[in-house]
């Protein structure tokens, strides 16, 4: 068993990494403190400080567990060898205050373009550092030590705008004559020098408020001040190189000022130089922000970005985190469901699945969500990890869906399935958790796709463009009325023709089946079933007068007149258009005749009685048990 293992069968890697350290020898437990103390993890749009506090709660047990551990066998140790009684391992008068600030300062990494956000960030990391302290008024400062200064550690600026690696700097310089660079050719080993000897200060600093002695130190705040000082003055060097890379003319100062000030650039080849020149961080984790490119353009630009088409921060941010992370780092974040059913997110799957084995855990919103209070929130935790096998494999999940009072066991009862070659497609990375649901997909995907059957006009179907538990088919449009337009087809039915009736009543059994809506689920979004959706399905015409196809047609008027007669009709009001008075159908009351569907369409594929019983019963629990319907 490898490291990976554990991700696949979703075992509590903590618990055993404890359980290791309590049981490993003395030399492993301290290669394993040594280690631990020098790795780098990062949240790179930290916001608050959420990911980096329970990075720090993760810390604390493999922190406290290597002490008490050495503490342990060295008792022993000495014991057997009739010596007195020892001083203590890292002997800490305050030991979880030590550990706090051990890891507070040597651990944690984060930025943010939000100033008062970093500094919440900050604040957090020092109240948990506080809530360990017990007050002692015969001590000076109620027995507090002075609070560490992670100024260095935790900073404002923007993540997406900025030279990450010396690399990138180079090549601003290659590309110099383009954009108006002329620099002599020792320019770059000056600005690493620089850079260089930044970081000797900043690990001074560091050392500085993690050594407890009376030593005698120059000033610690004459040392921060000439950090800044320093830093600063790189800052501005590069700042002015990117600029020109942006086309700025940098000789008119309100031009470079207004750029600087709209594009907030961040430097992590200065601000993190002693991590990035020796390969990047250890750990990524976060959660970036889930916003359209589009929308915050007029603001700043971006450059140099693969995965640019992509059109979404939280996708520039997982490529940057790429570029950011060690040859053997791990990188976990939290995004939009996305990135594995969209076919404009191929660029970050490619990106990913050429760099790493990647496991995705996907989580839809309905009837609960990741994150309570955000709305249609369908969402994909991906884990990264550098393969020991010849190719990168991808690992998925179902899409879970869980109700409230179960969060507590969402992440507990994961479970992960390779994903075969042929079930990868371009855009989607199936939602998959066991073999018989990709059993069922191979074999449907041995038929050739939908669209070769349908027309430009013709006998129409309708098909509602919105899905959540059920696809809703049928031969006729529900009533609809608002008081702007009057009544009217509404718009979420959309139109789709076939040539012959009997073609017609067919796919519309099809569309309503189990087995149509497993397919949609598991490749698509969970809420937008349209054109792509449809046209994309496999699903080749069963011969004329067959007994497959006469069974769909008839089947096809059956479920259409099932959904007229459990009509219900309700009544709201829109802000656009007033009063709006429409039916809803509800697909859960014909649940018999969509598992006769079914029955049918498992000839047509081939499928066996256990994998037709699974598909009947696919998610069965919450599709049946939704209140309402989602229209």
């Amino acid at each position: 068993m490898d490291t990976n293992d554990l991700i696949t069968y979703n075992l509590n890697i903590i618990d055993f990494i404890l359980h290791a350290i309590e049981n490993g020898t003395l030399d492993f437990v301290k290669s394993f403190y040594d280690a631990l103390r020098s790795i780098a993890i990062l949240d790179p749009t930290c916001g608050s400080g959420a990911f980096l506090l329970a990075s720090l709660n993760i810390l604390e047990d493999m922190y406290e567990a290597c002490i008490l551990s050495m503490e342990k066998m060295h008792s022993a140790l000495l014991s057997l060898q009739n010596m007195e009684s020892p001083t203590k391992i890292d002997s800490f008068h305050n030991v979880k205050y030590q550990i706090y600030k051990t890891i507070i300062l040597n651990n944690l990494y984060g930025s943010d373009i939000m100033e008062e956000a970093v500094e919440i960030c900050k604040l957090r990391l020092f109240l948990k550092l506080i809530s360990c302290v017990e007050r002692n008024d015969d001590l000076p400062n109620l027995g507090i030590e002075p609070l560490p200064d992670i100024d260095f550690n935790i900073l404002s600026g923007n993540t997406l705008v900025g030279f990450s690696k010396m690399s990138e700097v180079e090549k601003a310089f290659e590309s110099g004559d383009n954009h108006g660079l002329a620099f002599y050719a020792s320019e770059i080993d000056i600005i690493k020098k620089h850079a260089g000897d930044l970081e000797v200060l900043h690990h001074k600093f560091i050392q500085y408020q993690a050594d407890t002695s009376d030593s005698p130190k120059e000033p610690i705040l004459t040392l921060k001040d000439k950090i800044r000082q320093d830093s600063k003055d790189l800052n501005d060097k590069l700042n002015l190189y990117l600029a020109k890379l942006y086309g700025i003319n940098t000789f008119k100062k309100k031009d470079l000022e207004a750029w600087q000030t709209s594009h907030k650039p961040f430097h992590w080849v200065v601000e993190f130089y002693g991590i990035i020149s020796k390969g990047g961080f250890d750990v990524i984790v976060g959660n970036p922000p889930y916003v359209e490119y589009s929308k915050v353009k007029s603001e700043y630009t971006l450059r140099g970005y693969e995965t640019l088409e992509c059109g979404n921060l939280y996708v520039y941010v997982t490529e940057l985190c790429a570029n950011l992370l060690n040859q053997s780092g791990r990188m976990g974040l939290i995004v939009q469901n996305s990135i594995v059913c969209t076919k404009r997110m191929s660029h970050i799957q490619n990106l990913l699945s050429q760099k790493y084995t990647v496991y995705y855990s996907n989580y839809d919103d309905r009837p609960a969500k990741l994150f309570t209070g955000i709305n249609h929130m369908k969402g994909t935790i991906f884990l990264t990890t550098k393969s020991s096998k010849m190719e990168n494999e991808i690992f998925s999940t179902k899409f879970y869906r869980w109700y409230d009072e179960c969060r507590d066991i969402v992440f507990s009862s994961l479970k992960y399935a390779k994903i075969p070659k042929e079930l990868t497609f371009v855009g989607h990375i199936p939602k998959i958790s066991d073999s018989k649901h990709i059993d069922i997909l191979q074999k449907i995907y041995k038929q050739k796709r939908l669209n070769t059957n349908l027309t430009k006009k013709g006998n129409v179907i309708y098909c509602h463009r919105i899905a959540s538990y059920f696809i809703k088919s049928t031969d006729f449009v529900p009533y609809f009325w608002n008081e702007k337009d009057g009544e009217k087809k509404s718009d979420d039915y959309k139109e789709y023709f076939v040539s012959s009736e009997e073609s017609m009543r067919s796919i519309i059994a099809l569309f309503n089946s189990n087995i149509f809506y497993i397919n949609w689920h598991t490749l698509h979004d969970g809420y937008h079933c349209g054109k792509l959706n449809i046209e994309e399905y496999p699903f080749e015409m069963p011969a004329k007068d067959s007994e497959i196809q006469n069974k769909l047609i008839k089947l096809g008027k059956e479920i259409s007149e099932s959904y007229k007669k459990n009509l219900f009709r309700r009544e709201t009001v829109y802000k656009n258009t007033g009063k709006v008075i429409y039916e809803e159908i509800y697909p859960k009351l014909s649940k018999p005749i969509i598992d006769e569907i079914d029955r049918v369409l498992a000839k047509h594929y081939g499928f066996t009685e256990e994998e037709l019983d699974y598909i009947i019963n696919y998610d069965i629990k919450y599709r049946m048990g939704a209140e309402g319907n989602e229209e």
